[in-house]
């Protein structure tokens, strides 16, 4: 899956890349549910909010 913006950054787009890779995964868009651990939800939370 790509982002639509070519210039965001790597580490940004990866967060995106294991976000909807998740979604998919567990077929849920809970963000409790779709990090194994706390600080993946903050990556996530932090993720959405850019």
């Amino acid at each position: 899956m790509e982002l639509i913006n070519p210039f965001i950054e790597k580490r940004l787009k990866n967060n995106g890349i294991l976000f909807f890779k998740r979604i998919m995964e567990r077929k849920v868009v809970s963000l409790r549910k779709l990090g194994d651990t706390r600080a993946e939800r903050v990556r996530f939370e932090r993720w959405i909010r850019k």
